[in-house]
């Protein structure tokens, strides 16, 4: 599942629900600024899900508009990774 601040593949059990709260915004003509918050419970079974601790994970990103396609960089942490992680894009995302 797509997690604000893991950004790689994790192993989630077999019961997982999530919400994220996004918000973008566009600076001038060309710089635009993201913010992403995400909060997850998993479990084995479905009555288990609050027994356990809340996934938080944030991310931030920012981009620039270039004749090549958005440029930009994203930084994102959460309690599940325990450390930061950064990305850089250069041209469109497929």
């Amino acid at each position: 599942m797509p997690f604000a601040g893991i950004g790689h593949m994790e192993y989630v059990k077999h019961q997982f629900v999530a919400a994220q709260l996004q918000a973008q915004q566009r600076v001038g003509e060309k710089h635009y600024l993201l913010l992403c918050v995400t909060g997850g419970q998993q479990a084995d079974k479905a009555k288990e899900l609050f027994d356990h601790r809340t996934l938080i994970g944030a991310q931030g990103a920012y981009y620039y508009k270039t004749l090549f396609g958005p440029m930009g960089a994203t930084l994102g942490y959460s309690n599940r990774t325990k450390k930061a992680y950064i990305f850089l894009n250069i041209g469109y995302e497929f």
